[in-house]
């Protein structure tokens, strides 16, 4: 007598490691899929804004993000930084390798004042939204 599907899979997780195949195996024949994909994730990143207006600085935020599933991130997208500067993607002088691209910002105005950057990270299928922040040093004491 065949069990049902639910029956199959309660029973063979409880069975040991090669049952975890079989319900793998029995979930993907079932679902289309054998694991379920995780969003990658991030740390916020803290960065010290240009002195100089024209200066830019190096943010490298793919050292700060991950794909819990090992799957290769990219960076996909960057806007914020406003009114203090501009923000953009830089492939750091690889554009085959997309796991090492970093930001550039650039300071277009002398307020003093704090900039949020919003990235995204890809791992080809679920994107993460991340953020950097700038902040001016503070004035030295003469």
């Amino acid at each position: 007598m065949r069990m049902p599907y639910a029956a199959r899979v309660a029973t063979a997780t409880v069975v040991g490691l090669a049952a975890v195949s079989l319900t793998a195996a029995s979930s993907a024949s079932a679902t289309g899929s054998t694991t379920a994909n995780r969003r990658p994730i991030c740390n916020s990143v803290g960065f010290n804004l240009p002195a100089t207006v024209g200066g830019t600085v190096t943010i490298p935020v793919t050292d700060h993000a991950a794909d819990p599933d090992l799957t290769p991130i990219s960076l996909v997208g960057v806007f914020g930084g406003a009114p203090l500067g501009s923000v953009v993607i830089s492939d750091n002088g690889t554009a085959a390798t997309t796991n090492d691209d970093v930001l550039i910002f650039t300071r277009t105005s002398g307020s003093r004042g704090t900039a949020h950057l919003y990235w995204t990270v890809s791992d080809g299928t679920l994107n993460a939204q991340c953020v950097a922040t700038g902040y001016d040093l503070p004035p030295g004491n003469g």
